[in-house]
C-alpha cells in the first residue's frame, strides 16, 4: 500500500500513452485500491515479472502488460513491466553474440509516456546491428505501438490490434465527495500556480490548457517517432489517425504493419532470417620444439627463422633482391625494395585472418565427413592436424578400399575363412530351388 500514493501521482494529472479501453479499467480499480478495497489482490496472483529467453539464436523481449518507468512493489501483482527492464534485456540481447536476432513479443494497452520515446531512440538506433523484429501478441496499442514502430520489420497477430498513436490524461477531483462525507481541504500555495490540478479543488482554466498543450506536443513527437521509423508512413499520416486502433488488415492497408504473422510465425521467419552460428576451430595442436642444425647431420632439421620483431609487418609481392644485405632483426621482418608498394597489416589483424581460416577448414573438414557418411572421423582427424587434402585422400582410400572388398563379407570372426559373394548367392538359389520342389 505505501507505494500506492506514488502510482497516483503517475496515472492522474500526466499524459500517458495508453489505450483508452485499459484506462478504464485502470482508474476504478485504482481508486478501489486507494480506498483500501484490495480483496481482489491475493498471493497466489503474483507472477514474476518477464525475462528473455534465448532459443535458436533468438533473443525474446517481453512487452506484457502495462508499460511503466520504473519498478514498482506492485509490479507482480498488476502485471506492469518497466521501460528500464525493456531497456537492459534489449542491451544485453544486442550485446550477446548467441542472439543474432531480437524479436520483441508486445501484448500490451500501452502506459506512462515518461520513459517510452527514449526506449525508442534505443531501438532505432540498434537497427543495423542484427536483425530487430516485433510482433503484436496479441496487442499492441500507444506506448506499445510506439515501440514496435522502431524495429526493422513489425507484424500483428490476425486477432490483434495495432496504434492507437495519441495522448490521454486524467484528472482526478474528489472535492464533491469530500464535501458530501463533510470534509474541508484547504490549499495553501506559496506560487500562484503551485499545487495546479490537484484533486482536492475543481481544475483551473490554467491547468487545463497547460495539460492540454502538453499533450499535443506528445502527440507530435509520437506522430515523429511513428513516421522515423515506418516506412510509407508520414507524420501528416500518423496524426490522421487520431487515436485510433486499427485490425491487422486495415493497418496493413494503412502501413502500420509488414505483415499477418501469429507469435510461431514470426519466431520461425525470424530465426529463418538469420545466419547458422559459427563453429568454433578447435584449439591448435602445439609445434614440436625444432633443434638447430646439426653440422655433421645434412639431412637434420632446419635452423629455425629469428624470432620476427612485434608490432607491424611490412608485407610486398616484390621478391627481394639477392645482393640485399641481411637486416638485423631488431631493425625490421622485411624490408621492401625501392619502389615497392607495401602493405601494412597489424599482428592483430593477421592472427584474426589465420583463426578465420582454421575454422573455414574445420567447418569443411567436417562437412566432408558427414558427406562421406563418416561424421565420427572429423573429431579425429581435427586432433591429428589434417588439412582438408589429407582428410579428402584418406576418405577416397577408404571408399576405394571397401569397393574393393564390396565381394565379400568380412564380418567374420577372426580365423575363419572369407566368405564370397558367389558362395552366398549359391547358398541363396538352392535353399530358393529347396522350397520350390517342396510346393510342386
Amino acid at each position: 500500500m505505501r507505494d500506492l500514493p506514488h502510482l497516483a501521482g503517475r496515472l492522474f494529472g500526466t499524459p500517458l500513452l495508453v489505450d483508452e479501453r485499459k484506462l478504464d479499467a485502470i482508474v476504478p480499480a485504482f481508486v478501489r485500491r486507494l480506498n483500501g478495497d484490495d480483496d481482489d489482490l491475493h498471493p497466489e496472483d503474483e507472477r514474476q515479472p518477464g525475462t528473455t529467453s534465448i532459443s535458436s539464436g533468438i533473443a525474446v523481449i517481453p512487452v506484457i502488460g502495462s508499460l511503466i518507468r520504473r519498478k514498482t512493489g506492485l509490479d507482480a501483482w498488476s502485471g506492469l513491466t518497466s521501460y528500464s527492464d525493456i531497456e537492459q534485456w534489449f542491451d544485453t540481447a544486442v550485446a550477446d553474440p548467441r542472439a543474432r536476432g531480437v524479436l520483441f513479443q508486445i501484448d500490451t494497452y500501452g502506459g506512462e509516456q515518461g520513459g517510452c520515446f527514449e526506449l525508442c531512440d534505443r531501438i532505432n538506433r540498434a537497427r543495423g546491428t542484427k536483425p530487430i523484429w516485433a510482433v503484436a501478441d496479441i496487442n499492441a496499442l500507444s506506448a506499445g505501438y510506439a515501440i514496435g514502430s522502431q524495429c526493422d520489420r513489425f507484424v500483428v497477430a490476425p486477432s490483434g490490434m495495432v496504434a492507437s498513436i495519441g495522448v490521454v490524461a486524467v484528472h482526478c477531483e474528489t472535492s464533491q465527495l469530500n464535501e458530501n462525507l463533510g470534509v474541508t481541504y484547504t490549499v495553501f500555495r506559496a506560487g500562484a500556480y503551485k499545487a495546479d490540478g490537484n484533486s482536492l479543488e475543481p481544475l483551473s482554466s490554467f491547468f487545463s490548457a497547460k495539460l492540454q498543450a502538453s499533450m499535443d506536443r506528445n502527440r507530435q513527437t509520437f506522430a515523429e517517432l511513428v513516421a522515423r521509423g515506418r516506412p510509407g508512413v508520414t507524420v501528416k499520416a500518423a496524426l490522421a489517425t487520431e487515436g485510433q486502433w486499427y485490425d491487422p488488415p486495415d493497418a496493413l492497408r494503412l502501413k502500420l504493419v509488414d505483415g499477418i504473422q501469429t507469435y510461431e510465425e514470426a519466431f520461425d521467419a525470424l530465426a529463418a532470417t538469420v545466419p547458422p552460428p559459427v563453429v568454433a576451430a578447435p584449439p591448435p595442436t602445439p609445434l614440436a620444439p625444432v633443434e638447430p642444425d646439426d653440422p655433421d647431420d645434412p639431412d637434420g632439421p632446419a635452423e629455425p627463422d629469428p624470432p620476427s620483431v612485434k608490432g607491424t609487418i611490412i608485407m610486398t609481392d616484390t621478391p627481394q633482391p639477392a645482393a640485399t644485405p641481411p637486416i638485423p632483426a631488431a631493425a625490421a621482418v622485411v624490408v621492401p625494395p625501392p619502389a615497392a608498394a607495401a602493405t601494412v597489416v597489424s599482428i592483430d589483424q593477421a592472427r584474426t585472418e589465420a583463426r578465420q581460416a582454421a575454422a573455414a577448414e574445420s567447418l569443411a573438414i567436417v562437412e566432408l565427413c558427414q558427406l562421406a557418411g563418416h561424421p565420427g572421423l572429423a573429431s579425429e582427424f581435427l586432433a591429428k592436424g589434417a588439412t582438408v587434402d589429407d582428410v579428402r585422400k584418406a576418405l577416397l582410400d577408404a571408399k576405394a578400399k571397401a569397393d574393393q572388398n564390396l565381394g565379400h563379407i568380412t564380418n567374420q570372426p577372426p580365423g575363419k575363412p572369407v566368405v564370397t559373394r558367389e558362395a552366398v548367392m549359391a547358398g541363396w538359389d538352392a535353399a530358393f530351388e529347396k522350397a520350390n520342389a517342396a510346393r510342386r
